[in-house]
């Protein structure tokens, strides 16, 4: 049944689960027993996982920032990516993630909606993005995505130009090796050095307000 439930690249269930260990240990116990394994939100409705009221199921913030890593967009490049924080949903029952997406290569920025209290993550896309492969990109790429190698879990004003900073501090990156952080730190500021930052589309400071959004570690 459960290969019916994932798409042929796709992480197995039983990595997924742990990825959610760490984040099931401090649920209580009525949370951790209403956890799904969904696609798609039941009622949701609007955008896939660009509107609070169809936010995109994930297993975790681990779960946040591979279903990121795994998406791509016009230039078929990586986005880097910062949580803007949490709010309440008026359709569900749970709190909602917020994230903020860039792709240097190709000057997109994105508003992406998450509901993290799922025992894996949705195989669906939003529309005008598409996932690459796990398969190819499960290591070393994968595990330093699981780490936060590509963003950052707090709001930074000056994203994404504050990210090699971010990256560079990093305690969850030294599990991979001492030199990883800087190492990953130096990669991404030589890209934003070569790329081209277009203004937001959308008014950060004024969607922070309209969300009622709370930024948390």
């Amino acid at each position: 049944m459960w290969k019916r439930l994932f798409a042929p690249d796709d992480e197995d269930i039983t990595s997924q689960g742990k990825d959610l260990e760490g984040f099931l240990a401090v649920m209580p116990e009525h949370v951790r027993l209403a956890l799904t394994a969904v696609d798609q939100l039941p009622g949701a409705y609007g955008p896939f996982g660009y509107t609070q009221s169809n936010p995109i199921p994930v297993n975790g913030p681990i779960g946040e920032a591979v279903y990121i890593f795994r998406l791509r967009g016009k230039s078929d490049r990586p986005f880097l990516y910062q949580r803007l924080g949490s709010m309440d949903s008026q359709e569900f029952s749970r709190k909602l993630d917020v994230y903020e997406l860039f792709c240097p290569h190709g000057g997109e920025w994105i508003v992406l909606f998450f509901s993290m209290y799922h025992l894996r993550r949705s195989v669906q896309c939003p529309d005008g993005l598409k996932f690459v492969s796990w398969k190819k990109h499960r290591t070393p790429f994968g595990i330093a995505a699981k780490l936060g190698a590509f963003g950052s879990s707090t709001r930074n004003e000056d994203f994404p130009f504050s990210l090699p900073r971010i990256i560079r501090s990093s305690q969850n990156l030294l599990q991979i090796g001492p030199r990883i952080p800087e190492i990953q730190a130096e990669t991404i500021q030589k890209i934003l050095r070569g790329a081209s930052v277009p203004p937001r589309p959308y008014d950060l400071a004024k969607l922070s307000e309209q969300l009622h959004l709370v930024n948390w570690a």
